[in-house]
């Protein structure tokens, strides 16, 4: 039977070695350590700059937050929070036994300096992952790139409590343009993208009554240029389709690499090499049909009203793969294996949206309160008809709490639930749970 890991390593673009870089302390014949002599993020993913293109400065971003104090910040975080009891760990340079929270998150600001002035640099450049580059493993600077929003949503807490409203704002709209040009990718880019919306989400509203009128003006204007773009994840279906055949067709090409690769016994192998020219671009051809109709499903969705995201997508009915199997078998399992479970795309979707045209009613209903001396009555009275909800097709929930403060949510949908703008997933109710007979 074919091992679907070693199928993907050779159709998952742009990948060569191994999938991880060794562990540390890791020593080769000669020697040498292997995770130090690793090469950069920034070499592995960009190779040559050109300086015109954003995602230059976020990978050099994720390469600064390889960084020694950052590494040991964490331990000692956690053991502050555990009220400094067991061994206190290594202590980061700049800090002393009895420094608080802030004073790291303080710190951490001082480190965070140039990865935020990469940010700022990145807003105002068109962004897009080079297709042709070599890299070292699986898409190295998408973790880090969690990491870089970790990071700026932590110096902009330093700068709410050092009195900087208006920069820890910039901080954080920076960071979620970040998070949506990531997005333009591939679906797993689209993913990283909406996990990296929702950490800088919840940083804006665990600060809300911290944020000035011109803050929240800015968070606005941000938001509401992102509501009026298509839906990221429209032209990351896109990309994903084109990335898969394209692989397939340049291992088609490589017949030696392919058969090999691909047909571990020889024989099914030798059914392979005997095919003609005209024969693999046929099999190439049925391939890209039903890659293409798998991805066209979910294309068709999302080019739809709002409603409609959610809706459940026929699953197709996996192909089991015999031993030995003929090229047209093994095309056909690989149709289907090689597209990700796109399902639940039409979800992610539909949050993320939801949550950032939350984040431009938030910003309204603050401005309001700065113009009255008050929250509004209703939601309608700040924000008129943009009230209606067009995932729920019903009006947002707006309840005030106190004076000023006040809860906002879509009702969602059965599969999202209700949808904040710091998003938990729904619980479970009995009729969901799956009930084993007796």
């Amino acid at each position: 039977m074919i091992s679907y890991l070693v199928l993907a390593s050779f159709l998952l673009p742009n990948i060569q070695g191994p999938p991880a870089a060794p562990a540390l302390g890791f020593r080769n014949g000669e020697g040498q350590d292997l995770y130090a002599a690793r090469k950069p993020i920034f070499a592995q993913v960009i190779g040559v700059p050109n300086g015109r293109n954003a995602y230059e400065e976020y990978v050099r971003a994720a390469e600064l937050t390889d960084n020694e104090f950052l590494f040991y910040a964490r331990p000692f975080e956690d053991w502050i929070r555990a009220n400094r009891t067991g061994k206190m760990p290594i202590l980061p340079k700049g800090l002393k036994p009895e420094s608080s929270l802030l004073d790291i998150q303080r710190e951490k600001l001082k480190v965070g300096a140039p990865i935020i002035a990469l940010l700022r640099t990145a807003t105002s450049k068109p962004c897009f992952r080079p297709g042709e580059t070599i890299v070292d493993t699986l898409f190295p600077e998408y973790g880090a790139f969690k990491g870089v929003v970790k990071l700026t949503a932590e110096c902009a807490a330093a700068e709410f409590a050092n009195g900087r409203p208006d920069e820890a704002v910039r901080i954080l709209r920076d960071s979620l343009v970040m998070a949506h040009k990531i997005s333009d990718g591939i679906l797993i880019a689209s993913l990283v993208g909406t996990a990296m919306k929702s950490i800088v989400l919840a940083a804006v509203k665990g600060n809300q009554l911290l944020i000035s009128e011109t803050g929240w003006r800015d968070i606005e204007t941000t938001a509401l240029a992102l509501i009026a773009e298509p839906p990221t994840e429209l032209r990351a279906i896109l990309h994903d389709a084109d990335s898969i055949k394209r692989s397939m067709r340049e291992l088609l090409l490589n017949q030696k690499k392919f058969s090999e690769a691909i047909f571990p016994d020889k024989e099914a192998a030798k059914k392979f090499q005997r095919m003609d020219s005209d024969q693999k671009r046929q099999l190439y051809a049925e391939f890209e049909k039903k890659v293409d109709g798998s991805y066209r499903q979910i294309y068709d969705v999302l080019l739809g009203p709002e409603s409609g995201w959610t809706k459940p997508i026929p699953e197709q009915e996996p192909t089991i793969l015999p031993d030995n199997p003929s090229p047209q078998q093994l095309m056909t399992w690989m149709a289907t294996e090689v597209v990700p479970v796109l399902g639940q795309i039409g979800s992610v979707a539909a949050r993320s949206k939801t949550q950032i045209r939350l984040l431009a009613l938030t910003a309204h209903i603050h401005r309001f309160r700065f113009h009255h001396g008050r929250l509004p009555n209703t939601l309608r009275e700040a924000v008129g008809d943009a009230e209606l909800d067009p995932l729920s097709m019903l009006p947002f929930i707006y309840e005030r709490k106190s004076e000023f403060e006040f809860r906002l949510a879509s009702k969602g949908t059965k599969e999202l639930g209700e949808i904040e703008l710091k998003y938990q997933r729904p619980t479970p109710t009995n009729e969901d749970k799956v009930v084993p007979p007796n």
